[in-house]
């Protein structure tokens, strides 16, 4: 107890010199999320209930209170949130949009159905669909009457077209081969192969309907920075880094909504400015707040006249620039020394402030295919050392946490900082802006880990193909992977886990145990702390969404509205 305690008190010196906050979430693009879809049938959608109280996976808990609704939906009102995003990007054009802004999209982009936050799929621009597994594909009936932003019909030729230019960029699942119109208002999405999260993939916040008629008769750089969708809010204004406003669309398909005049996303990331925010009205208030911040949550739900939606999202982990050879990190008794030094208890009785709590393995417990305790990381620095001078570090050596902004805990990055110091390793920190960090994903790193928030989508099946995919090549037979190229696989294991995990008809949680042990117990990436993503709300919002559907960032802009006090 006293060596704890004593570990506590180091901790909380360390963080004490190097004080700085964290926000929140992230999420990707291609197939962000999970599917729950039954051969050849039709579904239709279901609601979330708003007496959840439980933080297990698909359910959300509620703190404080909201304002009396007994009245129901009133119109009027400027919804400001602040965004984890950057605004720095165009979003107009949703295959070329990459990272965290995918989620600007929201307010004008929709996709063909909806994915909640349990992995149910309900229709949206689609009615319907049916799934053919044997000749792998999937048919989607149209809803009629939906028109863009510029008074054009969405249809099957514009759908089909949507489609295609998401297969074109690479923006979409390999699986997806291509769309085809088979009448005015029925489209059938050719697949390669048969993949049980594929319905996910068009439940995507990033996969949205965009005219076709305005993209081809203005260009695609007129497009990019002028998005027309379908949805129930117009693109008004956008100050890259600053704001950028959305207003009502006057003939939106859903009768009687938006309820709400505009949404406004606030560029803001300063957590002082966020707070003081989140006490006043008006041009200088926001209304809604995404943050992971665990002790600006802990402060800001002291005040009356707020209340928060939460979900669990899954851990932060390291993730290896193992893939090189002659990196110390390609050698695994070396990530496993790294693992055992890090005392994830002790950090979070430092800094998890009850909001984050320690993460023993990559899938958390909540989900089906957690594994049993005989997988859960362990902490043992004498082993650490003796592991490490095993590998051939018996003095350690130099490596970076390249750290994701506006979700990773800084200060508990300095405390993992100096508990590895403790077996020899010296961590250089860096924190590189979104586009940079976007750029090691995507392009590679060198000598270090990204410091990485695993998104744990609504099933876990997405989560590894998402962050984990291996690809074969017919001819060679080799495999590759092309997101965060820099950290290794245990290709051929992996990639037959995967596949069979994918190809039954509905995810099985046995079969996506193997994969959760590939990943787990080759340290393809070392988890240390699990977060949820949060919303804090001001009491007079009422019906956003936010954490109920899909990976939390995604909402209904449709249902939302705004009580007077």
């Amino acid at each position: 107890m006293k060596k704890v305690l004593a570990i506590i008190l180091a901790l909380v010196m360390v963080i004490g010199l190097c004080a700085c906050g964290s926000k929140s979430g992230d999420t990707q693009k291609a197939e962000d999320n999970n599917t729950n879809s039954n051969e050849n049938s039709q579904n239709t959608a279901t609601e979330e209930e708003n007496s959840i109280t439980s933080t297990d996976v698909g359910e959300v808990t509620k703190k404080g209170d909201e304002a009396d609704t007994s009245e129901g939906p009133v119109y009027g009102g400027d919804l400001r949130v602040v965004s984890t995003a950057e605004g720095a990007t165009p979003i107009g054009v949703p295959w070329n949009v990459i990272g965290i802004d995918v989620n600007l999209c929201v307010p004008f982009g929709e996709s063909l159905v909806t994915e909640a936050s349990d992995g149910t799929i309900g229709p949206w621009l689609a009615e319907s669909w049916e799934v053919n597994i044997d000749e792998p594909s999937v048919t989607f009936k149209l809803r009629q009457g939906v028109k863009f932003t510029d008074g054009t019909d969405f249809n099957a030729d514009v759908c089909a077209w949507t489609i295609n230019h998401f297969v074109e960029a690479g923006s979409i699942s390999p699986s997806v081969l291509g769309a085809e119109k088979v009448d005015d208002y029925t489209v059938k999405v050719n697949l390669k192969t048969w993949a049980n999260t594929i319905m996910a993939t068009f439940a995507s916040h990033s996969f949205s309907m965009i005219s076709k008629e305005a993209y081809e008769a203005n260009g695609e750089e007129w497009a990019q920075e002028n998005p027309v969708g379908t949805g129930p809010f117009v693109l008004s204004e956008y100050i890259h880094g600053q704001y950028i406003k959305f207003v009502k669309n006057e003939n939106y398909w859903q009768e009687g909504k938006p309820y709400l005049d505009s949404v406004t996303y606030v560029f803001m990331s300063d957590t002082m400015t966020q707070n003081s925010a989140m006490k006043v009205s008006g041009a200088d208030g926001i209304d809604v707040l995404n943050t992971t911040n665990a002790n600006q949550i802990t402060t800001l739900m002291e005040n009356d006249g707020l209340y928060m939606a939460t979900n669990s999202i899954g851990p932060v982990s390291l993730i290896p620039s193992s893939n090189d050879p002659n990196d110390p990190l390609s050698k695994f008794e070396v990530r496993q020394a790294i693992s055992l030094a890090i005392d994830r208890e002790a950090l979070m009785a430092a800094r998890g402030f009850g909001i984050y709590t320690p993460a023993y393995q990559f899938v958390p417990e909540a989900w089906g295919c957690h594994l049993d305790s005989s997988h859960d990381l362990k902490f043992d620095v004498e082993q650490a050392k003796k592991l490490l001078a095993d590998a051939g570090y018996p003095n350690g050596f130099t490596t970076t946490f390249y750290v994701m902004p506006n979700m990773v805990d800084k200060d508990v990055m300095v405390a993992v900082q100096s508990m590895l110091s403790a077996i020899g390793i010296t961590v250089e920190l860096e924190f590189p802006d979104s586009g940079g960090y976007s750029n090691y994903r995507y392009g590679g790193w060198t000598n270090g880990f990204l410091v990485q928030h695993t998104r744990s989508l609504a099933s876990i099946g997405s989560t590894f193909g998402l962050y984990f995919d291996v690809s074969q090549d017919e001819e060679t037979g080799e495999y590759s992977w092309t997101y965060m190229p820099s950290a290794w696989r245990p290709a051929e294991e992996l990639y037959a886990a995967e596949q069979a995990a994918g190809a039954t008809p509905e995810m099985d949680n046995d079969l996506l145990k193997e994969v959760h042990a590939q990943v787990l117990d080759n340290l393809v990436c070392i988890p240390i702390y699990n977060l949820p993503d949060c919303f804090i709300m001001k009491n007079t919002v009422h019906d956003t969404g936010f954490a109920e559907w899909g990976a939390g960032t995604i909402w209904l802009p449709s249902e939302a509205w705004m009580s007077a006090n």
